[in-house]
């Protein structure tokens, strides 16, 4: 479902300036080792699940969004998006939790 029309506006209104200390995360600068980059990488890593579906393996471009949100670097994350979706989520009331991952210390402080 696409929540993104439903969303509030923006809290605090606008962009929330760089990050504490104005220092980007540990993996801001590479991803992690090991993570797979390219679509079929990512393809490779997922043909498991999808071993029993139609077409046996991951849709392409499935793999293409995942390949390109692993190769991006942090300061394409949209913090603020991010914030407003788990508002959004927070707000509906449900049972759960939500675990968000973000690749430094500074992105978590700026999200909070």
């Amino acid at each position: 479902e696409d929540i993104l029309p439903r969303l509030p506006a923006a809290h605090g209104g606008g962009a929330r300036g760089p990050p504490p200390g104005g220092k980007r995360g540990a993996f801001a600068s590479a991803p992690l080792s090991g993570l797979p980059l390219t679509a079929q990488e990512v393809g490779e890593a997922l043909a498991d699940r999808y071993a029993e579906t139609r077409d046996g393996a991951p849709p392409r471009a499935l793999c293409d969004a995942i390949a390109a949100a692993h190769g991006a670097p942090a300061e394409a994350i949209d913090l603020e998006l991010l914030v407003r979706v788990v508002l959004h989520i927070h707000a509906a009331g449900g049972d759960g939790a939500i675990l968000v991952f973000l690749p430094g210390w500074s992105e978590i402080a700026e999200a909070v």
